[in-house]
């Protein structure tokens, strides 16, 4: 096609293809040629311009992968925040319906119940809308950084859920000694509050368990964390999809949107999330200290 056009046109349209260094590696350019002519017209050899477009590339593909989050935030909001606020509308016009009706012990309970309704469904809109606020600021450089002594953070994560911990009878094992991280408070809260929560939330085992541990430095001097538990695990079609937003996996209620702060998170960090299973459901967080320049 390539040839036919600078036949035909004397150029061809830009074009693009791998190309393959010495080393091996592959990288993507474009290509465009025109055809050169001597004095009389004809034919001599033709020239082109060949680009390296890796950097293009990957700014396409961060370019798409934003309009993914896009696409997922106005499906969620067309959705999942619908339903709620649905069922708040439709309790809101039972409960004026039921105060314009005598009042009996049996039209009082409906009316609790009724409340009870609207209440959920404001407290479920509201938690999405935070859940998405965070997300939406999870990428963003940290202004202020501090050394921050991470077992304060996970001590004070499972005291803000201790009656779901208790409730499930959730044995946590010992976190001191997770060193300090030079980082913004309120990220690192974000990023084991959502671990620890997913733990909390998804462990099925008869006799839970969660652990957060600290696996020292990596070669590179990044900080390694893991937070585990010793539930069933996630199911392995899942593994490469936990940390898209809005991805749900089993039916929980919650928003989908904890595990993708994590990871838009870490990476302001330098640092990545991955998760596994061996002996349950494990998430490995690597971090470096952020510096302010």
């Amino acid at each position: 096609m390539v040839e036919t056009q600078i036949s035909r046109r004397g150029f061809s349209d830009e074009y693009e293809k791998e190309y393959i260094r010495k080393d091996g590696s592959v990288f993507p350019i474009s290509l465009r040629a025109w055809l050169l002519k001597d004095d009389r017209g004809e034919s001599v050899g033709m020239w082109g311009i060949i680009r390296d477009i890796t950097e293009r590339k990957r700014r396409e593909e961060e370019l798409r992968r934003i309009n993914v989050e896009l696409d997922g935030f106005a499906h969620t909001v067309s959705h999942d925040l619908k339903g709620p606020l649905s069922a708040i509308k439709a309790a809101g016009d039972t409960l004026v319906f039921l105060l314009d009706t005598k009042q009996t012990d049996e039209v009082r309970s409906s009316e609790m119940q009724v409340a009870k309704i609207i209440g959920d469904g404001a407290r479920r809109s509201a938690a999405l809308i935070d859940d998405m606020l965070s997300l939406a600021e999870a990428g963003q450089e940290p202004e202020e950084v501090r050394e921050v002594d991470v077992s304060d953070v996970v001590t004070r994560v499972l005291r803000e859920r201790r009656e779901a911990i208790v409730e499930r009878g959730i044995r946590v094992a010992d976190f001191n000694g997770l060193g300090t991280l030079v980082a913004n408070p309120t990220h690192v809260y974000q990023m084991f509050t959502n671990l620890i929560g997913n733990a909390i939330q998804h462990n099925d085992s008869a006799n839970p368990e969660i652990a957060v541990s600290y696996l020292g430095r990596d070669r590179r001097g990044s900080h390694r964390y893991l937070v585990r538990d010793n539930g069933s695990g996630i199911p392995s079609e899942d593994l490469d999809r936990v940390f898209v937003p809005f991805f749900k996996g089993r039916p929980t209620g919650e928003t989908g949107l904890g595990l993708s702060t994590v990871e838009k998170i870490a990476k302001v960090y330098g640092g990545s999330i991955r998760a596994y299973n061996e002996g349950g459901a494990c998430f490995e967080l690597v971090l470096n200290d952020y510096r302010i320049d």
